[in-house]
């Protein structure tokens, strides 16, 4: 599945930039790329879409200076031979680990006590 979804990519990114060749606009570009591309992930859709959302003007960018979109798909992770931070794959993964990770509300309402504490005191330092 990898190695097809690494095709439609290259094969979706590489219309894009002919989009762009010919004038089209950023967001009828990037919503070609999620219907093009994030459509076809299944259930990975909507971290996709996200993604595309925060990074489709990097992407756009990269394509308008001619970048080959193979090596544009292998920088977002979609192809697999390289590995970057900020990858697809990599927000993917980490949203699930911060979803497993996520504290529970006795833990979030004693942050939530400790910021109104800290908003105060700050406040008053400032009248001061």
């Amino acid at each position: 599945m990898a190695g097809a979804v690494c095709q439609i990519c290259t094969e979706v990114l590489g219309y894009a930039q002919t989009l762009l060749q010919n004038n089209a606009s950023e967001t009828l570009v990037i919503n070609y790329i999620k219907q093009g591309l994030c459509a076809k992930l299944g259930p990975l859709n909507q971290a996709c879409s996200q993604y595309v959302d925060q990074n489709g003007r990097k992407i756009l960018y990269e394509l308008g200076q001619d970048i080959d979109p193979s090596i544009v798909c292998h920088e977002i992770g979609v192809c697999s031979t390289m590995k970057s931070k900020n990858s697809l794959k990599s927000i993917i993964r980490n949203k699930q680990a911060q979803n497993d990770a996520a504290p529970g509300p006795v833990c979030q309402g004693k942050f939530y006590f400790i910021y109104i504490k800290l908003t105060s005191y700050f406040k008053l330092l400032v009248l001061f």
